[in-house]
Order: C-alpha cells, then sequence, then structure tokens
C-alpha cells in the first residue's frame, strides 16, 4: 500500500509517494479523488505548514 504526502506548492496542491512522479491539482478535492481512483484504501498525509501567531501588538485595546 503506497502512502502518499499532499502539500500545497504555490496555488497548486501536490501528490508525492514513493512510486509516482509528483502531480498537480488546483483543488485538494481533485487531488483526493485522484489517488482514491488510482489507488484504493492508500492513506493520504498532509503536511499543512504552521501559521503565524498574532503577537497582540496588532490587537486593538481599549478603543472605542
Amino acid at each position: 500500500m503506497t502512502t502518499f504526502i499532499m502539500r500545497r506548492v504555490g496555488g497548486d496542491f501536490v501528490i508525492t509517494g514513493p512510486d509516482i512522479e509528483p502531480k498537480k491539482f488546483k483543488t485538494r478535492r481533485e487531488a483526493r479523488d485522484w489517488c482514491t481512483v488510482h489507488y484504493p484504501g492508500s492513506p493520504i498525509r498532509e503536511i499543512v505548514p504552521l501559521r503565524k501567531r498574532p503577537t497582540g501588538e496588532g490587537m486593538a485595546s481599549g478603543s472605542g
């Protein structure tokens, strides 16, 4: 069973795996559908970038 890795690169979703070439898709749904059609039952692991948390400096405090 092949485990796929899906990550967002620019505006596209890229699927990679140990025995396939990287494939680009415009939407997450297209990428998931391709995986389930070509490799049914294979898990998909999503790599999500960490987002910066607000520091509190830009938040309004006591206005009004």
